[in-house]
């Protein structure tokens, strides 16, 4: 199991750089973040004791698409109008329904939306503003939060199994550890750190502070989105979200810390850095 685990995580990793610094692979981004977006988006409807209808699953999914293509091409606050008008025709329809729970199914509909899709489309309208404004690190902002984030993942989970003691949240997750947690802050710093003192282009758009704040502030928030999703999870019984990567469960499995530390990367860029998308 954790051979197949680090295998598939080696294998994301070389199409997501191949994504980000291949010349003329910017393709492969798009479709890195849409098959995120919608396995995510698909996996976390299905998180209730009632079966959502297809024409709900499909209201949800071509919702997702249109938060990613809007923030792609148009203003980020089209991504609100997307969700606003899920809302109007998910209660529009549920209403002439027979569905037991329809509060229950527009309400995990909406919130796969604000909790998947909206992050991958932060995600994905920051690369692509980035890319227009003609910046030569556009890559760099992207590639800082994911190898940060992946760290304090890795951190955690390595140390975790080899001095773990003491349990950490054994009602939501019995594998999290004390151990665990300060094993994926140090890591977190310790990649950072890295990363400025040996990469040009991380160590130009990121200061000193930003380094350490960012990287103290993902190690705390990264394994709190992955505390979230277990709790989602137990809520229902289930050990994974699904079965699409062999040796992680499903996509929220794998995306759930990104989810939070990429909503505290926008608000980083945006309140710090005087960032404003288009």
């Amino acid at each position: 199991m954790l051979s197949m685990r680090l295998l598939s995580g080696v294998v994301f990793f070389i199409l997501f750089f191949v994504a980000l610094f291949a010349p003329h692979m910017q393709f492969l981004m798009i479709l890195l973040l849409a098959f995120g977006a919608l396995m995510g988006v698909h996996e976390f409807i299905y998180l209730g004791r009632e079966k959502p209808p297809k024409w709900l699953i499909w209201l949800t999914l071509a919702s997702a698409v249109a938060m990613l293509v809007t923030a792609y091409f148009l203003h980020y606050e089209y991504m609100f109008i997307v969700i606003g008008m899920a809302a109007v025709l998910g209660l529009g329809i549920i209403t002439f329904t027979q569905d037991a729970n329809p509060g229950d199914l527009v309400s995990r509909s909406l919130a796969s939306l604000i909790y998947v899709a909206l992050p991958l489309s932060l995600l994905m309208a920051i690369w692509q503003t980035f890319r227009v404004r003609g910046a030569d690190s556009s890559e760099h902002y992207i590639i800082f939060l994911v190898l940060v984030t992946w760290s304090s993942d890795t951190g955690a989970y390595f140390i975790g199994r080899m001095f773990g003691r003491h349990k950490m949240c054994p009602g939501i997750s019995p594998g999290k550890t004390w151990e665990g947690m300060a094993g994926g802050v140090a890591m977190t710093i310790g990649v950072a750190v890295l990363m400025k003192l040996f990469w040009n282009n991380i160590d130009r758009i990121f200061s000193w502070p930003a380094v350490i704040a960012l990287s103290l502030i993902f190690s705390l928030v990264a394994p709190w989105g992955d505390l979230a999703e277990s709790r989602l999870k137990r809520g229902i019984g289930v050990k994974d979200s699904g079965q699409t990567f062999t040796g992680h469960g499903g996509m929220l499995d794998i995306i759930d810390s990104l989810l939070f530390t990429t909503i505290v990367f926008y608000a980083y860029l945006k309140l710090f850095r005087d960032f404003s998308l288009f």
